[in-house]
């Protein structure tokens, strides 16, 4: 949150010295020092990838997290990356739904970055295994984000489709 403050000439004269060095530290160096902590949290992931002992499925936790916390720093590259490794160690038929989630955040993902055609490829596939399987909230959410897909590419009466369904 940020305050604003406001000082009058007179309430600007009445500061001193000791007074002026708490509020320098504050206004300048605390900004560096919530950056910093916000990278750690990505830096520990990275640290815990460079273990030699984790099992597939550590590194696929580790990897959704690190596209996450890059999703949220709008860092959409590298949270692709990231995401990509993960959903290449899901074989079976008990990861589908992982693979299902997976591609929902790929779409949105590249629906962030632009590429609509691709993002609508991986919600499409997303969006197939929760009508499959009955999530209708899912479902829903999904369409939506393909509502908004088509409109970015002006085709409306798609758009109006995914709308209705």
């Amino acid at each position: 949150m940020a305050y604003l403050i406001e000082l009058t000439k007179n309430d600007f004269m009445k500061l001193n010295v000791n007074t002026l060095l708490p509020l320098t530290f504050v206004l300048f160096f605390l900004p560096i020092f919530s950056f910093s902590q916000e990278k750690t949290k990505i830096d520990s992931l990275r640290d815990k990838l460079e273990k030699q002992d984790l099992s597939l499925n550590e590194k696929s936790k580790i990897w959704n997290q690190l596209s996450y916390e890059y999703h949220k720093k709008e860092g959409y590259s590298k949270a692709i990356h990231y995401k990509m490794r993960e959903l290449k160690l899901y074989h079976s038929p008990e990861d589908d739904s992982l693979i299902a989630s997976g591609n929902d955040r790929l779409g949105l993902m590249y629906y962030h970055i632009g590429s609509y055609g691709i993002a609508s490829q991986y919600f499409l596939k997303a969006l197939k295994y929760f009508e499959n399987h009955n999530f209708p909230s899912k479902v829903g959410q999904i369409s939506s984000n393909l509502a908004n897909v088509y409109t970015r590419i002006e085709n409306h009466n798609k758009a109006i489709e995914y709308l209705n369904i």
